[in-house]
């Protein structure tokens, strides 16, 4: 079983995102993914995961104010948290539209 997202704060782990979530059959999601690889599958949920992981970190952090690490699957992303929540925020509003307005060249 691929655990894709650990969330830790001072006292430990608080929730993760695993083959209870990806490999679901239905139902609702209750875990740190907020529903984005429910029933998705691995291979799905660990490229959407490891694409969308900035995003996915601030708002684990608008859900849990306490938490201190996440940690991601890929390359082990280890995301210590010290920024104000509002810079988060900003950092994943600001990824979410990069390349919006169509003037990024595409590979």
């Amino acid at each position: 079983m691929t655990t894709l997202i650990t969330v830790s704060d001072p006292d430990g782990v608080i929730g993760t995102c695993d083959a209870r979530c990806y490999n679901a059959k239905g139902g609702e999601c209750h875990c740190v993914c907020y529903g984005l690889n429910h029933a998705k599958g691995e291979n799905f949920a660990i490229t959407f995961t490891d694409h969308l992981a900035d995003i996915i970190a601030a708002q684990i952090k608008i859900r849990f104010p306490t938490v201190t690490l996440i940690t991601f699957h890929q390359e082990q992303l280890y995301y210590p948290f010290h920024a104000p929540i509002d810079k988060l925020q900003t950092d994943a509003h600001q990824t979410q539209n990069d390349g919006a307005d169509g003037d990024e060249p595409h590979g």
